[in-house]
């Protein structure tokens, strides 16, 4: 229950948001399935309850209900392709282009939203398109004097869904 992100620091010390998770999600599995050491960190945005299951119990329960395994290799499957997805707009894409598509992407599936309204933090979105926090105060604006969101300093309100769906 509760909100987590994931994120990976680079070199300089920049934090990249690769994803959140919320009620009844799994993360941390990747370690698992290739047997290596963490390689993201994690950090609870809001008040956060977690289960861990060791190794040892997700190994039990695969070998105790084979039909789990499928639903294992689907996530592990549906997350790939959404990450092969988003490669191209990150290596190539305008910061206008990025933007839009982050903010079409939290509005389907991030969990703290309401009717078109994601609420999340500058640094936080910022950090999850890859761009400098001042980078991303400037384009929210221009959107904003283009009548498709408009914003409050904790989250931001989709006007126009198709329009910025045109900018991807």
């Amino acid at each position: 229950k509760g909100l987590v992100k994931t994120y990976k620091i680079n070199d300089f010390g920049k934090e990249f948001i690769t994803s959140y998770f919320s009620d009844n999600q799994f993360f941390g599995y990747s370690s698992f399935a290739k047997n290596l050491p963490h390689f993201e960190n994690s950090k609870a945005i809001t008040a956060t309850q977690i289960y861990k299951i060791n190794k040892d119990e997700i190994k039990a329960i695969i070998n105790n209900n084979h039909h789990i395994i499928f639903n294992f290799i689907n996530l592990l499957a549906g997350n790939l392709i959404d990450v092969k997805e988003l490669l191209p707009l990150l290596a190539y894409g305008s910061v206008r282009k990025k933007t839009a598509a982050t903010l079409l992407l939290l509005l389907k599936k991030y969990p703290l939203k309401t009717e078109n309204e994601i609420t999340i933090s500058r640094l936080n979105l910022a950090n999850t398109i890859g761009i400098a926090k001042e980078t991303l105060i400037r384009t929210l604006h221009d959107f904003k004097e283009e009548n498709l969101i408009n914003f409050t300093s904790k989250s931001i309100k989709i006007l126009n869904k198709y329009r910025l769906q045109k900018i991807v």
